[in-house]
């Protein structure tokens, strides 16, 4: 089977394929809707030394904050073309009010300078505010907005990531906290109610489209219900005495048909190059997955000592180095064209 316009498919048609895509590209043979009692799984996969597990492929959209805004987004999209950074932070932002014009490139210099005057040696969190006129609401603009104010917080990145350039915001956030586990938790849950008969293991892969996708802090909450010093590569996964776990997947043992789960982040058609990936399997599960998936994917272990639970995560996740293809960064505009002959190449290579 052929995959058409990649770019207009919807991202959850888009994902289910290319997971089917991608299992048969490492030699996993899928089938395609095979039953579970009175259900159906998205595939059952067949391993190179016979042993078999289903896949159910699901993405995160979650509603974080509100309805896309076009002129935002088009503040995101300018941004990343006139700024020139180190790429040693990760950046994001909310706002109030509303932005009724696409601004004009020079307008948006204050974000440029301050984004690129971050200091790459003194690397700490920093914040900063400014604002723009609102330009003309529409007429039916309910309590229309004079100003557009935004907040935008640099976080250091990892050190293995840093230099790695990729997009610097990806869209305006409405104030309030920001919940990236809880979605993570509710799809997993509604996966393990749905195949709660399951008789092999199940692997659930999952990508998160959030507006605000989750990181290392909230896929330890996610999973095991708590999360501490994850910054470093190893979070603490066992609450200190005293405390309590978060409502979790993993964390009380509960789920347990869910075998293991492969996250993927930010996965659409034109970021398969940059794109990362990781397996977390459940160390509580009823069916374990045949050893061979954990050689074939970036994957996070699971450690105790002294009855302490710890989360490690893997040095490097990126998806081409799964499709033994070259890690590719993110294009600017001067690379756009090549960046879709890229992705044309490793369709080309999954649908072969």
């Amino acid at each position: 089977m052929t995959m058409h316009n990649q770019e207009n498919q919807d991202p959850s048609d888009f994902f289910q394929e290319f997971v089917g895509r991608l299992f048969d590209e490492l030699g996993y043979q899928p089938e395609e809707q095979p039953g579970i009692g009175s259900r159906k799984s998205d595939y059952l996969a067949r391993a190179p030394d016979g042993e078999s597990f289903y896949i159910e492929a699901t993405v995160l959209t979650p509603d974080q904050f509100s309805r896309p805004r076009p002129t935002e987004d088009d503040v995101c999209r300018k941004l990343d073309r006139i700024c020139h950074v180190p790429h040693i932070y990760s950046f994001w932002a909310t706002a109030s009010g509303e932005l009724y014009q696409n601004l004009a490139r020079r307008k948006l210099d204050p974000i440029k300078s301050w984004m690129e005057g971050l200091s790459a040696e003194d690397v700490a969190p920093q914040s900063e505010r400014f604002s723009f006129p609102s330009g003309t609401p529409p007429v039916d603009a309910e309590a229309p907005s004079k100003e557009w104010r935004v907040e935008i917080h640099a976080t250091p990145r990892p050190l293995a990531k840093r230099g790695i350039p990729a997009r610097l915001l990806t869209r305006f956030g409405r104030g309030g906290g920001v919940d990236s586990a809880s979605p993570l938790v509710r799809a997993a849950r509604a996966k393990a109610r749905q195949h709660k008969d399951v008789s092999k293991p199940l692997l659930l892969a999952m990508n998160d489209l959030a507006d605000f996708p989750s990181d290392r802090i909230d896929i330890s909450m996610a999973l095991f219900g708590w999360e501490q010093a994850s910054e470093t590569g190893i979070s603490r996964i066992t609450p200190p005495q005293g405390y309590e776990r978060r409502r979790s997947i993993w964390g009380t043992q509960e789920n347990s048909t869910i075998s293991a789960i492969l996250l993927f982040h930010g996965l659409l058609p034109h970021t398969i190059p940059y794109a990362e990936v990781c397996l977390y399997e459940n160390p509580s599960a009823r069916y374990r997955l045949c050893p061979s998936i954990r050689d074939r994917f970036p994957h996070a272990v699971v450690e105790e000592k002294e009855g302490i639970g710890f989360l490690r995560w893997p040095m490097e996740q990126l998806l081409s180095s799964v499709l033994g293809i070259p890690p590719t960064t993110r294009p600017y505009a001067v690379l756009e064209r090549e960046m879709n002959r890229s992705v044309s190449r490793i369709f080309r290579r999954l649908s072969a």
